[in-house]
């Protein structure tokens, strides 16, 4: 049985379930979870074994990837992505920061469940404390983040109309 307890773990299947389509090497997972690299090539030989990722070898380098005929593939997608989500991630890091008001994604992941994430942030807060937040996740997830800030929303402004037109999650 796959095991989430591992910190390793939850980080190396949020990373693919949000890229579920792409193929990373040892190092370049390592380097978006910020884990030592032999930690995590040994777990990601034991999710290889588990059965729910698949390996190549191109050239000198090993990928992992997603084996989506894993028996379970859907209900390990479902917790990751809620458990383990750039919402909750996101929540976690932003709520109770000085100024900021809401937060709302929008873009591909809302739409499609991956891809890459827009934000929009409202209040007085520091755009530079946000920024490294963003920043940071973005590395660690291994997904494009767009940001926007609005010092209040007003129901009126048309681009703000534009943007809740869309499919939208509100954070906090």
């Amino acid at each position: 049985m796959l095991s989430l307890n591992s910190k390793i773990n939850q980080k190396v299947l949020n990373l693919l379930f949000l890229n579920e389509d792409k193929k990373f090497y040892v190092n370049e997972i390592a380097k978006k979870i910020k884990e030592d690299s032999s930690n995590v090539h040994k777990k990601l030989l034991e999710l290889k074994k588990e059965g729910i990722l698949s390996d190549q070898s191109k050239k000198k380098e090993r990928y992992f990837f997603l084996n989506k005929e894993y028996p379970f593939f859907e209900e390990y997608k479902k917790i990751i992505l809620q458990s383990f989500s750039p919402e909750s991630k996101l929540k976690q890091d932003f709520e109770g920061l000085d100024g900021l008001e809401s937060l709302y994604i929008f873009g591909s992941y809302v739409e499609q469940g991956k891809g890459d994430l827009q934000v929009l942030t409202v209040g007085s807060h520091s755009e530079e404390d946000v920024s490294k937040k963003l920043l940071a996740l973005q590395e660690e997830m291994g997904v494009e983040i767009t940001h926007a800030r609005v010092v209040e929303l007003d129901q009126e402004d048309p681009d703000l109309k534009e943007v809740f037109s869309k499919k939208h999650i509100q954070v906090f």
